[in-house]
């Protein structure tokens, strides 16, 4: 009978250890939606979620059994749900009181979701992404200038007026009028008739 008795006994410890194994090393997960208040911000549904993730580990490991608490949290909005943040801590570095940010994931695009911001509309079409070709901006502008060439002033007017020479008051030659005795005049109008010459009369 002590033979039986101690297998019993025995097989009594073997499913007290496979039971009690389990138990703990026990994971509890917590699941939470946090509605949002009228006129409430964004930054204040977080700072509330922070706060409701937090007493929520700690309501976690007030059991013994429990090793590890991971906490989700929702938020609604208008009728709309979203993941707000996500946090899994072991029981270990709980008691390091480092706070819940050091193990929580936030998930950034739950403010649009909610509709507390609007997404950022691009600034300009698909078809004006593309530039125009401008043909002012293809000519090649100098950019040094060479101090041998000489340049126009800035005002325009000093290239422009040139001294202009003056036709009257210039010139080497001048014409002369034939006088009634040269002989080219005498020429254009003819000699006068003689009395000694044979057609005279």
């Amino acid at each position: 009978m002590d033979i039986r008795h101690w297998n019993i006994l025995g097989a009594s410890l073997l499913c007290w250890s496979i039971l009690a194994a389990p138990a703990a090393a026990e994971v509890m997960r917590i699941n939470h939606t946090l509605k949002s208040e009228p006129h409430q911000t964004f930054a204040t549904l977080m700072q509330q979620a922070e706060s409701l993730a937090t007493n929520l580990v700690d309501q976690g490991f007030a059991e013994d059994n429990v090793t590890e608490v991971s906490v989700h949290i929702l938020g609604e909005r208008n009728g709309q749900q979203v993941p707000l943040l996500s946090s899994r801590i072991s029981r270990a570095d709980w008691q390091k009181q480092l706070g819940i940010q050091q193990w929580t994931r936030y998930f950034r695009t739950s403010a649009v979701l909610l509709g507390f911001y609007k997404p950022a509309e691009p600034n300009q079409s698909p078809l004006s992404a593309f530039p125009s070709p401008n043909i002012e901006q293809s000519v090649s502008k100098p950019t040094s200038v060479d101090s041998s060439v000489p340049q126009p002033s800035p005002s325009g007017t000093n290239s422009i007026q040139q001294p202009i020479s003056n036709p009257t008051s210039t010139g080497t030659t001048e014409q002369t009028t034939p006088t009634p005795d040269s002989p080219n005049n005498s020429l254009l109008r003819g000699a006068s008739p003689e009395e000694s010459d044979p057609g005279y009369r």
